[in-house]
């Protein structure tokens, strides 16, 4: 019992986080593609800003679940924080590859019958900047969770020991 308060903090934080980079990627996909989106355009932004902040949400909570399973079931004790904090990356970049989301979605790019690489040169080549903002920001956005990550992990690291001394300690009667 005196671990499921830090992993469920863990999984908060993750999500939290995921909810703030989520609003800066809407607030990127806005800005890039201003002059494309239609009108009224006080009506997209709105849709636009929500449905990167669930995308976030949806990333980074996956990814903080992810990591407290793995936290729960394989490290009931840690013996070198080190090691769990890498192995916490490992687990949210995982996460990470195999949630892939817009503008990297396999579908999507199957169904036009482009392949990635194909995509990416053509942004590159014709000069598109909206599309090169909206690949680097997607890629900030995966190396920001596997930050996070690490951070999420230390801080289950200081609350599981604080947890633990606070369910170890003797009781004065």
């Amino acid at each position: 019992m005196w671990r499921a308060i830090p992993l469920a903090k863990m999984v908060l934080r993750m999500v939290v986080f995921g909810a703030l980079l989520g609003a800066s990627l809407g607030l990127v996909t806005v800005i890039a593609f201003q002059s494309t989106i239609p009108a009224p355009k006080s009506h997209y932004h709105p849709q636009i800003i929500v449905g990167a902040v669930e995308d976030g949400v949806l990333l980074a909570g996956l990814a903080g679940i992810a990591m407290a399973l793995y936290a729960g079931i394989v490290h009931r004790y840690v013996h070198k924080p080190a090691h769990f904090r890498f192995a916490m990356l490992i687990v949210a970049t995982i996460v990470t590859l195999a949630v892939v989301q817009y503008p990297f979605h396999i579908m999507t790019l199957s169904e036009f019958g482009i392949p990635l690489i194909d995509w990416v040169l053509w942004a590159l080549r014709e000069g598109n900047s909206a599309m090169i903002a909206l690949f680097a920001a997607t890629i900030v956005k995966h190396i920001a969770i596997g930050w996070m990550s690490l951070y999420a992990a230390s801080r289950y690291l200081r609350d599981a020991s604080e947890s633990f001394s606070k369910s170890r300690a003797p009781t004065l009667a």
